[in-house]
């Protein structure tokens, strides 16, 4: 069951007492200090002219308790790296517009409620904020002529009305009529009045205080709740918009009642937008979802600028005298007011503001569907550089819906199409891909039995050339002007950004270094062996800082979630890896299994679990123990295990199914899918890979046998997970804590406030830790024998 997709974890984890005499002096192991000490690297642009690689840099503020990002900058030579925004919240999605001018992103500014779109012009100046929408915007592409952006748009709560005397209704002077649509949906809901996306909210009713009242949420389809969305209620479907970028306007380009569109992607000449349509938010109850495309008339004449305005007419941006890493300093402040529209037309007389309209029908004809797929793990869609074909990310039906490995596909873009899948014989998952420049030869990274990297595929012949990292992680590709970027990481390194030139990686970013030369990190090695049944498996050991051969160590089995995901070399600091360094930071050994339903290993492998949870996992979990017992390594009589999600699943199978364990740590698990039928946000996979309940309830039985079976669990274990939690609910590790403390087995309930299934509250991932920290130590160093 897919219970993880990523998960940001034990950001600490360091028993600052132990620690070996002989470290030398230059470097140590983790503390909890360096919780706010790394900086995590994301989102790498490449600029039109291939010049420069916009990325986010993120860290955690200790004193605001949240992560705080900001936008950078770096030289194609990797010799400079700017900062362009202080830190702030939420700050993502960085853009380039194609003719160069504008560096774009999504952010909130002061005097707005709503995430908006933020522009940068490359001759100079301070952030803008381009839009003032009441929606929430989902994502946004600039179209190839710049001269538009398409929106991802859904209804959100409208901003409280301020108190009397408070901003105006068209802040900062913006003039009315800068958004003109009104926001199209579904049925009207006529208990409210939705806002135009485009505009501000309006004033305020004469004595209207504070919120309004809360109106009750109308329900009525299958996928009804989601992690962090909540409750998916009726009216608040995603939809596509165009956005002008010189007047503002914003229209709407897709409203059908009851449907979604989302991932909209542009063809090159910016006549087309290729798009994600269903029913249901995601896939639909059958596991598809279509690809549309629609026609889009070319935008009014502005006479602002000429479309065949190339890149190399704007200046690259001012660089600072020095460079700073440091994420609290930079050239250009955050938080600029929403402004009044920068004049377009220097030297003459601003045009006169449009006045509101009536609501603005569809901007073309309705969407043409090119093919219905299966839904993917996780959707992008690409044309080629020529237009010619589309391309795009296929999945497998809903029984293995929670075991797909995504295939890369194309199609010609017609009604009538078929797909042509490229890597049918590769039998690995596509994670990233970018077009080359001659529109036959696709760059992408697949996930490999520990390791990811890239591979070219050619999309006439479909030949495809690997082109091995070694035991590295490489992922998040990029590409424009025939460069091509992305993040990697490895044991020893944090993720930064690569330029891919050719077969090599060539760093560019280098944010992590100075604090990953601190530190001692513990070796890593891999490990093969067989399981019950003779299945090969492979796994990744890590060892303490201060590992000493002949010495065996406490050892914790630390399992990864998914269970699609895969354990691999990589020290990205939302990694398995990462969490097991922190561990063995504490002097443990720790170990990680790519057991079968994991990724890495292809489609028969992940899918040896289907509706049989608690099985083969385990068998693969408990031979990988028995390895690294057999190495000499592992202390047999001090085994702690412990994962986030389906590994905390795991977790509760395992103990459930033996006592070699002294210690657990279980979080955002559950030992009982009927339990979670309806409560967590899997219905399909509940409906087609397990089956209606009321048909086959032995089944769910079966899979509950942790919770139905607690009197035969001896392990003292620690319960986790974040009480917003819609994807794995924390009522999963109520029922086992329940039980066990009904049985008197040493337990403890850890429920973290207002935090879905990933945590990301500073201090409640620094709790996490300390805790799992002393949870262990207690049971396998301090009470062992």
């Amino acid at each position: 069951m897919q219970k993880s997709t990523g998960l940001i974890a034990l950001s600490i984890l360091a028993l600052s007492q132990v620690q070996a005499a002989d470290a030398p002096s230059s470097r140590r192991p983790l503390t909890p200090d360096d919780f706010y000490n790394l900086q995590v690297v994301s989102d790498p642009q490449v600029s039109p002219d291939g010049k420069w690689v916009a990325y986010v840099v993120s860290a955690d503020d200790r004193e605001a308790d949240e992560s705080r990002s900001a936008l950078w900058m770096a030289s194609w030579d990797g010799t400079q790296q700017v900062q362009l925004t202080n830190p702030g919240h939420d700050i993502n999605s960085p853009r380039w517009s194609r003719d160069g001018r504008y560096l774009s992103y999504l952010n909130t500014p002061a005097g707005a409620d709503k995430s908006q779109v933020m522009l940068f012009d490359r001759r100079g100046g301070e952030a803008r904020a381009l839009t003032n929408v009441t929606d929430d915007i989902q994502g946004y592409e600039w179209s190839p002529d710049s001269k538009r952006i398409v929106l991802v748009m859904e209804p959100g709560a409208p901003k409280a009305p301020p108190a009397a005397g408070g901003e105006s209704a068209q802040p900062n002077g913006a003039a009315p009529g800068a958004g003109p649509a009104t926001s199209p949906g579904a049925a009207p809901d006529t208990t409210k009045q939705t806002p135009d996306p485009g505009k501000a909210a309006p004033p305020p009713a004469s004595g209207s205080k504070g919120d309004a009242p809360p109106k009750p949420i109308v329900i009525d389809s299958l996928h009804f709740k989601e992690d962090k969305e909540g409750y998916l209620g009726t009216g608040h479907n995603r939809h596509l918009y165009l956005l002008d970028v010189d007047t503002q306007a914003v229209q709407p380009l897709t409203n059908a009642a009851g449907l979604n569109e989302d991932l909209p992607a542009w063809s090159p000449d910016s006549r087309r937008i290729a798009f994600v349509q269903s029913h249901e938010k995601g896939m639909d109850p059958d596991g598809m979802t279509d690809l549309d495309v629609i026609d889009v008339p070319p935008p009014a004449a502005s006479g602002t600028r000429s479309a065949s305005t190339s890149p190399a007419a704007w200046p690259s941006p001012k660089i600072p005298p020095s460079y700073s890493q440091s994420p609290t300093t930079g050239p250009s402040a955050l938080n600029p007011q929403l402004p009044t529209p920068a004049p377009a037309h220097a030297g003459k007389p601003a045009p006169t503001p449009a006045a509101p309209p009536a609501p603005a029908p569809l901007l073309s004809t309705h969407p043409t569907k090119l093919l219905r797929i299966y839904a993917p793990n996780q959707q992008k869609l690409t044309w080629s550089p020529d237009g010619a074909t589309l391309a795009f990310l296929q999945g497998v039906e809903p029984k293995y819906g929670q075991y797909g490995q995504d295939r890369l596909a194309i199609t010609k873009v017609n009604a009538g199409a078929t797909a042509q899948v490229l890597t049918e014989s590769l039998d690995r998952a596509i994670s990233s891909y970018v077009f080359n420049k001659d529109s036959t030869t696709i760059t992408a990274t697949i996930f490999d039995d520990t390791t990811s990297y890239p591979i070219t595929i050619n999309t006439r012949t479909r030949a495809i050339k690997k082109m091995s990292q070694g035991l590295a992680v490489v992922s998040d590709l990029n590409a424009s002007a025939g460069h091509v970027v992305a993040l990697s990481s490895n044991d020893t390194s944090a993720t930064e950004i690569y330029a891919l030139e050719g077969e090599h990686l060539r760093k560019l970013t280098k944010h992590t270094d100075a604090f990953v030369a601190q530190l001692k990190i513990g070796a890593v090695h891999d490990l093969q062996f067989k399981s019950a049944d003779g299945t090969p498996i492979h796994g990744l050991v890590v060892e303490p800082p201060d590992f000493q051969p002949g010495r065996k160590y406490p050892t914790i089995l630390y399992i990864h979630g998914g269970p699609n995901l895969q354990d691999e070399h990589s020290f990205a600091y939302d990694g398995y890896q990462f969490k097991r360094q922190m561990l063995a930071a504490g002097g443990f050994v720790v170990l990680g299994v790519n057991y079968r339903g994991s990724s890495g290993k292809g489609d028969a492998f992940s899918r040896a679990i289907a509706a049989d949870w608690g099985h083969k996992e385990v068998e693969d979990l408990m031979a990988g123990v028995d390895a690294v017992i057999q190495e000499g390594i592992a202390d047999p009589t001090r085994l702690g295990i412990g994962g986030w999600s389906y590994g905390g699943m795991l977790t509760d199978y395992t103990i459930g199914s033996n006592t070699r364990f002294k210690a657990a740590v279980s979080g955002a698990g559950t030992a009982n899918p009927l339990g979670l039928y309806a409560v967590d946000q899997y219905y399909i996979q509940y409906n087609k890979e397990l089956g209606d309940p009321w048909r086959n309830p032995d089944l769910y039985v079966k899979l509950a046998y942790p919770l139905l079976h607690a009197d035969r669990i001896r392990t003292p274990t620690l319960f986790m997970g974040g009480d917003k939690d819609f994807n794995v609910p924390i009522a999963g590790g109520e029922q086992m804590y329940l039980a066990l403390r009904t049985l008197g087995v040493p337990t403890q309930l850890i429920v973290y406030p207002g935090q879905y299934h990933t945590l990301t509250r500073p201090s409640f991932l620094q709790d996490r830790v300390e805790r799992m920290a002393a949870w262990y130590t207690h049971y396998l160093i301090s009470s062992a024998p």
